[in-house]
């Protein structure tokens, strides 16, 4: 209810939000007999939720107990050199360093507290345009420069620093 309340959705956006949170692993649901006042029972469940281990790792950035998922493993496709470098991502062999760099900024520009909804989804569709580059051979080199300038004001936002100077020294362009 707080949390509804601070970030402004309605009932039903809560709902469907939280409903996503749960089928991807971020939240766990938990119910529970609800006990009124007076310790009477009323036949009806409480319905608790918790962060997930999964959500943990990703804003700890994992433990060293963790193992890796699977898709963190390189895979080499046939004879173009391009190798898997997250879930869905994939990047033409040289650029895996870059594109790897490029997740990372996304996750936290997507958790970043200090940006706007309207700058998050610019930086967001500039990373996405650059990834996209990224599985050719030859990446137009201009138009991903252009791209990065657009970008390279991350660098500058609390809790993306270091996310943004990682893209910028594997940047070979």
């Amino acid at each position: 209810m707080k949390v509804r309340r601070g970030l402004g959705y309605s009932p039903p956006e809560t709902a469907h939000n939280l409903e996503y949170l749960i089928q991807n692993g971020w939240i766990e649901k938990e119910t529970e007999p609800y006990t009124g006042p007076r310790s009477r029972t009323f036949g009806t469940q409480r319905e608790l939720y918790n962060i997930s281990a999964k959500a943990v790792d990703l804003f700890e950035e994992g433990s060293m107990f963790s193992s890796s998922p699977p898709v963190s493993e390189l895979v080499i496709a046939g004879d173009y050199n391009i190798v898997q470098v997250g879930p869905n991502t994939y990047a033409y062999a040289p650029y895996q360093d870059l594109q790897s760099a490029l997740l990372r900024l996304i996750q936290g520009v997507f958790l970043s507290e200090d940006l706007s909804p309207g700058k998050k989804v610019e930086a967001i569709a500039d990373i996405k345009a650059i990834q996209a580059q990224l599985l050719k051979a030859e990446p137009e080199k201009t138009f991903l420069n252009k791209l990065k300038e657009g970008v390279s004001f991350l660098a500058n936002v609390a809790g993306l620093t270091n996310l943004a100077m990682n893209v910028l020294q594997h940047w070979p362009f």
